[in-house]
């Protein structure tokens, strides 16, 4: 899994010295999930953490409890959540999510990969992608 920078964004946030550690453990957990309902949590302390995801569909998207929430957003210093079997692309839902935690870095781990989104200036962008070894015609974009 190679880091291919997005050329043409602001520069990627900071990131802790463990940060491609973070990056294969969701990868390797994740990525090669194409069935699952989607899964969401958060980074505490460099380590993945999963919550449950309280979504009626969870198939096509996830919500995280206001208890989860509470207990982890002051520690938490990114979200994470899957596209399960389709690509990591941003969606408007997720956009609207990410604008209500502008102080988080946000993952989203689609079947081609991970990629991490920032707010910068009341944008959202995507910071970088961590591809997968899968091949294009292998994760179809996501309908939305």
């Amino acid at each position: 899994m190679s880091e291919e920078a997005i050329s043409d964004m602001p520069p990627a946030p900071r990131f802790s010295r463990d940060h491609k550690g973070l990056i294969r453990d969701m990868h390797n957990l994740y990525v090669h999930d194409l069935t699952a309902p989607e899964r969401c949590g958060f980074v505490v302390d460099g380590k993945v953490v999963e919550v449950k995801n309280i979504c009626h569909e969870p198939a096509d998207g996830f919500d995280i409890s206001a208890d989860d929430l509470l207990e982890y957003e002051g520690r938490a210093s990114a979200s994470w959540h899957t596209h399960t079997g389709t690509d990591c692309n941003l969606t408007r839902d997720d956009l609207a999510s990410f604008l209500n935690y502008p102080h988080l870095h946000h993952y989203i781990i689609g079947s081609d990969g991970v990629a991490c989104y920032a707010v910068d200036q009341g944008r959202v962008v995507r910071a970088a992608t961590y591809p997968s070894s899968r091949h294009a015609e292998e994760h179809p974009p996501r309908a939305d």
